[in-house]
């Protein structure tokens, strides 16, 4: 058991000690060479698309969630009025009785506000 894990952290110090040689090599070769510097170039140039690309998205989606924002209030006040005029009439006709006392049911409801508050 000690054996088995001996020897697997030396493979992996073996492997990271290549990983940084070669990282190295790879940097000096990069930089030195007409291949390298393209190679680099073209690097760059796909990771600033990637970039633009993520930024213009990140954006339209805040604007898409704000414009989505702004007509869900106005449908929702929309259906909040259409209601109101629907319920006025049959909320008139209703009646509460309070005790011997018989008083309607828009009363009733500002009453009830003005308890609360």
């Amino acid at each position: 058991m000690i054996n088995t894990i001996v020897t697997l952290i030396r493979e992996i110090l073996q492997m990271t000690f290549l990983l940084i040689i070669l990282g190295m090599v790879i940097k000096l070769f990069l930089r030195h060479t007409l291949l390298g510097k393209i190679i680099a170039v073209i690097l760059k140039d796909i990771y600033l698309l990637l970039r633009g690309s993520l930024k213009i998205t990140v954006s339209s989606s805040k604007y898409m969630y704000k414009t989505g924002k702004t007509i869900n209030k106005y449908v929702h006040k929309k259906i909040a009025n259409r209601n109101k005029t629907k319920n006025t009439t049959t909320q008139s006709v209703k009646k509460v009785v309070n005790g011997n006392n018989v008083i309607d049911f828009k009363s009733a409801k500002q009453l009830r506000h003005k308890w609360y508050k």
